[in-house]
């Protein structure tokens, strides 16, 4: 029993303990692990949820915001499509009051006040400036005491006077609601008066020459065709040609201007109005 016990521990010392059946046993191999993340296949992405279309009458806008369409629509007015654009062709007709400078009930020319008008028309041959025509006409009020050369009672009596100038206009802006501008022009024109007395007696007077005018004016566009202003104008006639009559079947008695009674030549005139003028504008812009 010792001899036994003896040769077990000479064998452990000599070999080293002896490992048990389950130490021994072969290990069990693990899972294989992929190397290479790749090799794992993925799920495929789900498709993008699509978004409803948008309504009719909806546009997108930057912000993809939905917004309403405005259709049929023209695009609103720009600045080279404004009613404040200019266009070449205008035609204006004033209407307003005015008198003759120098003359009131007690003067020398009888008048105070006057009805103004005037037709006229131009085209604009550059943004700031027209050149056209214009007939203007004044008919004065004629004070009850003046017969010309006749006597007695005042029964009828008329005093008016025109013109037909050619004018130019320079318009200080090409753009703007506002549109002032320098009126000048110069062209044939004449006062014309006659009176008639109690015993029927006619006297009849003409002052022919050139009216020379210069007014300012200034028209506010109220629609695209349309302006409407106040003008301010004084005509000056320079008489070249004296023409009388007296009675209803007297022949004319012309003669060159001379100095009358006062010291003053005839046949000269200044006469000034101050009218509302409309305006049609036409033709491009």
């Amino acid at each position: 029993m010792l001899f036994r016990t003896l040769v077990v521990l000479a064998a452990v010392l000599a070999f080293g303990p002896v490992s048990s059946a389950q130490d021994t046993a072969a290990p069990t191999p693990a899972a294989p692990q992929p190397t290479d993340s790749s090799a794992i296949p993925e799920a495929p992405a789900p498709p993008p949820a699509e978004l409803p279309p948008p309504p009719p009458g909806y546009a997108a806008t930057a912000d993809t915001s939905a917004a309403p369409a405005t259709q049929g629509q023209a695009n609103p007015p720009t600045a080279s499509t404004s009613e404040s654009d200019r266009r070449r062709f205008n035609i204006w007709l004033g209407l307003g009051g005015g008198d003759a400078v120098g003359c009131g009930e007690d003067g020398p020319c009888a008048v105070d006040g006057a009805f103004a008008v005037a037709l006229g028309a131009d085209y604009r041959i550059h943004p700031n400036f027209g050149v056209g025509l214009e007939i203007s006409g004044w008919s004065f009020s004629v004070s009850d005491r003046w017969l010309g050369q006749l006597s007695g009672e005042q029964k009828s009596a008329e005093i008016g006077a025109s013109s037909l100038s050619l004018i130019g206009r320079w318009y200080w802006f090409d753009h703007g609601i506002a549109d002032p501008y320098l009126q000048f022009g110069v062209g044939p024109g004449s006062i014309e008066a006659s009176v008639t007395n109690d015993a029927e007696q006619t006297y009849t007077y003409k002052a022919s020459g050139f009216m020379w005018n210069l007014g300012i004016g200034g028209d506010f566009h109220v629609t695209p065709w349309f302006k409407l202003g106040p003008q301010l104008l004084a005509g000056l006639l320079v008489g070249n040609e004296i023409c009388e009559t007296e009675g209803a079947d007297g022949e004319p008695d012309c003669r060159e201007p001379r100095k009358d009674e006062m010291g003053e030549e005839e046949g000269r005139a200044l006469a000034w109005r101050l009218m509302i003028v409309g305006t049609v504008m036409l033709g491009e812009r």
